[in-house]
């Protein structure tokens, strides 16, 4: 903010060194760029709600896919997709998204959610060392934006 208001008053932008921090490209790193615009804090709020939130229900989406049970499979499906999205699994959130508005033809649902398990399970890892790796930075630095 004080090189902000000082640059104001010069002729040139006062030259401000701020550390740099890049997404995990295993995740959509381009979606979290353009969707936290910058605000790393706004992204390090969005991944606390992912697994305060969003994991314990994929619990009960899992527990859903394993009764069959094809009418929770379409609500949690429904419910989980933004949060997924949120933390850059954006193929997650699309295929939960279509689960949720899927026609139950053969075993489609229950194939399609077997295989988003799957691939949380595969990724998860992934999301945990993204959220340490943005929270150490963010402990780190006092302006921190994401470039």
């Amino acid at each position: 903010m004080y090189h902000r208001t000082l640059s104001q008053f010069t002729n040139t932008p006062l030259q401000q060194s701020q550390p740099e921090f890049s997404f995990d490209e295993v995740l959509d790193a381009a979606w979290l760029q353009a969707h936290y615009q910058g605000d790393l804090h706004d992204a390090a709020f969005m991944f606390n709600v992912f697994f305060n939130n969003t994991l314990p229900l994929f619990s009960t989406f899992e527990e859903a896919a394993a009764k069959q049970d094809n009418s929770s499979i379409y609500r949690l499906a429904h419910q989980l997709s933004p949060g997924f999205a949120s933390v850059g699994l954006t193929h997650i959130a699309e295929n939960l998204r279509r689960i949720s508005v899927a026609k139950p033809v053969g075993n489609y649902l229950l194939q399609s959610a077997e295989n988003v398990i799957a691939a949380v399970q595969d990724l998860i890892a992934h999301v945990i060392a993204q959220k340490n790796r943005l929270d150490n930075f963010l402990s780190n630095s006092s302006e921190a934006r994401c470039f």
